[in-house]
This record gives structure tokens, sequence and C-alpha cells, in this order.
């Protein structure tokens, strides 16, 4: 007895029918039964699937198929979630493993799955071996994946089609050639939400095709987002081709990320208008040139956001310009901020040329993060709102300092 337990493979061989798991695979059971455990639809989730990849890759890559099966004697349960994850992945061997010895066929979404990772020679596999788990969303999320190649496959060996979800995704991630392909064999058709996409991700082609030969145009988001992600081109082209127009969120959009040509543009072209958060959203992010042609050449002006936002970011040109042809001033709420962030010119400034001042929160919230210069200066420019709590923060970070 003693010689049968000092031989490896026969000691291992004994102890393979004893209950309980190898040391190795522990890690790689620990993660897959929760997944197991709970909801379908939480199994399908890309993060649990990048987080097991990263433990079972490696193991996988040491022990390959003799591990699974070791895995399996253990957990027989999650051969499924297995094939789930290989089909995902685009491991051959292992799906090949599997398929030869637990029955499969009837896995619900085996070549969605595939199509979904662009993987044409499984897809092709598992349609030659009679696997059926197929439906729409696998040419729906070969389009929206650009696979033109896995699209034709299954449109020429399959029959489930697409939905209009396939176009529709196609177009917003600039797949031109899938849009083509789909339009010219009548693949699902699409939605407004086509153009609409395509316009926000600036996609001119796309747009363009689509006004040229389909019939579901667009909404008005089309050139609102277009106007909001800077596409000059495609505001233009919807203007000039399209009726559905835009809202006023078109140009409070362009004037938030600064994007000057388009303001422009709507403003002489359109008739939608804006609204105060044009001059506000302009200002809080520091776009003085935006301001400035709001000011010049819109009526809706701004409120008193404009210049706490820029206080806020340290946009102290903006400040001044607000001050000096506005009439909205701020609130104590921009030396506050400005404090808080450590913006001390302009705490200086809105001290010297402005009269709202500071609330006790300025004070506190500049100590809290160290402003020590600041906290100095308004402690003498506005004693009143000096606190307790204000003082233990200076006191903390003096010492830290000394």
């Amino acid at each position: 007895m003693q010689q049968v337990l000092r031989t490896p493979e026969l000691f291992l061989s004994i102890v393979e029918f004893q209950e309980g798991l190898y040391e190795d695979i522990r890690p790689i059971v620990k993660v897959i039964e929760p997944m197991v455990h709970a909801r379908r639809k939480t199994i399908k989730s890309p993060e649990d699937l990048e987080n097991f990849d990263m433990i079972f890759r490696p193991w996988y890559d040491e022990f390959g198929t003799y591990g699974i099966t070791r895995l399996l004697r253990c957990r027989k349960n999650f051969v499924h979630f297995l094939f789930y994850y290989a089909v995902s992945y685009g491991i051959v061997d292992l799906i090949y493993h599997l398929d030869g010895h637990y029955s499969l066929h009837d896995f619900p979404q085996a070549i969605d799955l595939a199509a979904r990772g662009g993987h044409l020679n499984i897809v092709e596999w598992l349609d030659q071996h009679g696997f059926t788990g197929c439906s729409t969303d696998a040419m729906d999320r070969a389009a929206e994946g650009g696979y033109l190649d896995l699209l034709r496959y299954l449109h020429e060996h399959r029959h489930e089609g697409a939905s209009p979800a396939g176009m529709n995704w196609a177009c917003a991630r600039g797949h031109i050639e899938i849009v083509m392909y789909m339009h010219e064999n009548n693949l699902g058709g699409c939605t407004s939400k086509a153009m609409d996409w395509a316009a926000r991700e600036g996609y001119f082609s796309i747009v363009q095709y689509l006004h040229e030969h389909r019939a579901e145009g667009c909404t008005t988001d089309a050139m609102d987002w277009a106007a909001r992600e800077g596409h000059l081109d495609i505001v233009s082209f919807l203007h000039s081709n399209r009726t559905e127009g835009c809202t006023r969120n078109a140009l409070d959009y362009a004037a938030c990320h600064g994007h000057l040509s388009i303001v422009e543009f709507l403003n002489k072209n359109r008739n939608e208008g804006a609204t105060e958060r044009a001059m506000d959203l302009a200002a809080t992010f520091g776009h003085l040139a935006v301001v400035k042609y709001l000011h010049e050449n819109r009526h809706e002006g701004c409120t008193t956001d404009a210049m706490d936002g820029a206080a806020k970011n340290g946009h102290l040109e903006v400040i001044i310009f607000l001050d000096t042809y506005r009439i909205e001033g701020c609130t104590t709420a921009a030396m506050d901020y400005a404090a808080s962030y450590g913006h001390f010119e302009i705490v200086k400034y809105l001290q010297e040329h402005r009269k709202e001042g500071c609330s006790s929160r300025g004070m506190l919230w500049a100590a809290k993060h160290g402003h020590l210069n600041i906290v100095e200066f308004l402690e003498e420019k506005y004693p009143n709102q000096w606190s307790r709590r204000a003082a233990t923060f200076k006191d903390k970070r003096s010492k830290m300092e000394t």
C-alpha cells in the first residue's frame, strides 16, 4: 500500500474518485459559480466574461482540455457557461472538446454569440454542425462590428435575416460598406436613428448615403447632435438638404463645446434660436470667443451661472469680459468656487470688482483643500465669514507644511 501511495500516477488515480476540488481549479470555480447560479442576463455580462477570461486563460494555456475534463468532473453544471465563453471568445479547441463530450446542439444563441465576436470560422462550424441558436441578433451584431464577410455568410446561408437595429448600429459605427450591403440586399431596413447616430458621430458619407437611398429620414437630434460634436459639414448638409431642422439645443450644445463656426452658422441660417444656457455653458468652459459672439449677436443673454461657472473652472478672462459687458453678475458661489479650487487671481478680482463676496463655505473649502494663501486673504477681507471648521483645517494644514 505504501508503494502505491508513493507512486504519483497511482495516487492521482485514487484521489480522482474522492469528492472535492483540485487545487488549481479552485480560482476557476470561485469565479464561475456565482455566474452560473445568477440570472442568465448576468452570465451574459461582458464585464463578467472579461474578468473570467483574465483568470481562466492562463490556466487553460497550462492545463488545456485535460484541465477542462477535471473541472467538469467536479462541476458538470459549468459546461454551458464554458461553451458560452468559448463561443464568445472564439476558442476553437475548447469548442471542439466540449461539443465532442457533451450534447450542446440545442445551446441557445450559439451562432448569435459567435457573430457578436466576429468569429466567422466558428459561425460556419456551428451552422454546418446543426447548431440552431441563431436569431436576427447574429446579423445585427455582425453589422455593428463591421464584419462584412460574416454578414454575407449569414445572408447566404441562414434565413433569420436582420432587424432595423443592424443598420442603425452600422451607421453609428461608421461601417459604410455594411450599410450599403444591407440596403442593396434589403436586410432589416433601419429607422430614423440611423441618420441621427451617423450625424452625431460625424460620418458624413453615411448621412449622405441614407439621404439619397433611404426614406426613413432623421429627427431634430441629427442636427442637434452634429452641432454638439462640432461636425459643421453635417450641420450644413442637413440644413441644405433635409427638412427636420433642429432645436435650440443645437446652438446651446455648440456654444457649450466651443464650436464657434457652428454657432455662427446656426445664428445666420437657422431661426430656432438659443437659450441662456448657451452663454452660461460657453463661459463655464472658458470659450471666450463664443461668449463674445453671443453677446454681440444674440439676445438671450446669460444668468449668474455664467460667471459662477467661469470662476469655478478658473477662466479669469471670461469673468473680466462678463463683468465689463454684462449685467447679470454672479453670486457668492463664484468666489466660493474660486477659493475651493485655488484660483487666487479670480478670488482677488472678484473681491476688488464685485460686491457679492463669499460665504463661509468659501473659506471652509479653501482651508480644507490647503489653499492657505486664499484662506488668509479671505480672513482679512471677510472676517465675518470665518468659522471654527475653517480654522481647524487651516491649523492642520499649517502643521503639515511645517
